[in-house]
């Protein structure tokens, strides 16, 4: 494994740890659309995670038949319920192992957000990051 990746797996690891050793609370009401203030703070741990789990999704250079892409649209859709917005491009050459281990990653990341979601009782969050869960499991069923 590439520095790079143990440096981004050291960096997720410690984000999913402060979102759960924090036990902040998810908003009761969030805004369905991101917020034009930039002063707003929409990266609450929550949204940092999905926007990780976002990030390597989006990084994975492979297609999945499409499951990829539908993931990264559902994880889009729990990020909008923050107010929040993923960002972040681009594709690499890369290996499909190296793609599915990034998937997996994502997928840990999620299940983690849907766990913290489920007993927080946050259902809009839960939809969408159910759904993500499911096309990464169809995308790596495929390969």
């Amino acid at each position: 494994m590439s520095f790079s990746k143990v440096l981004l797996l050291a960096i997720t690891i410690g984000l999913v740890s402060a979102f759960f050793a924090a036990g902040t609370c998810l908003a009761k009401d969030p805004p369905k659309e991101p917020s034009k203030d930039p002063s707003s703070s929409t990266d609450t741990p929550e949204v940092a995670t999905l926007k990780q789990a976002y990030a390597l999704l989006k990084s994975a250079d492979h297609d999945y038949k499409g499951h990829r892409v539908k993931a990264m649209d559902s994880v889009k859709e729990a990020c909008l319920v923050f107010g929040a917005d993923p960002k972040g491009d681009g594709k690499g050459d890369q290996s499909q192992a190296d793609s599915d281990t990034q998937l997996r990653q994502a997928d840990q990341l999620l299940s983690k957000v849907r766990t913290y979601a489920a007993a927080q009782r946050q259902n809009q969050v839960l939809i969408h990051v159910n759904k993500a869960i499911s096309e990464i499991s169809l995308a790596l069923a495929r390969n």
